[in-house]
């Protein structure tokens, strides 16, 4: 009887928790998340923008023990971006891309942010 009596509470603190990131962009795991996908592997990264309006675009790129930098800007026009950036991120180790969109009358909207192991 006593697990009865605390189901609901139960229940009522995992919707709260899972409701905790909505509106945020969150990291996928390997693959696509948004407009962005990622591979990584032999310490580099294989990076592309496969969706988004036409406008001005750059990827964040970072991982473990390997800090945050951007690949520069790039225009995007409805086909596939490829990029081939070196990672040195150990086998194991995480990285992650972010893709933004530099919106016209400023600022920037996160577009996707995919992780991976490095293989």
């Amino acid at each position: 009887m006593k697990l009865v009596k605390w189901a609901p509470v139960v229940g009522a603190v995992v919707l709260v928790l899972s409701g905790l990131g909505a509106g945020t962009a969150s990291a996928g795991t390997s693959g696509t998340n948004g407009c962005a996908y990622l591979s990584a592997f032999n310490q580099a990264a294989h990076v592309q923008q496969i969706c988004g309006a036409s406008g001005t675009y750059h990827f964040d790129i970072w991982g473990t023990n390997y800090s945050r930098r951007s690949l520069g800007n790039h225009t995007y026009s409805g086909l596939t971006l490829n990029k081939y950036p070196a990672v040195p991120v150990a086998d194991g180790g995480n990285v992650c891309i972010e893709l933004w969109y530099h919106k016209p009358g400023g600022g920037y909207e996160s577009r996707g942010l995919p992780c991976d192991s490095m293989n």
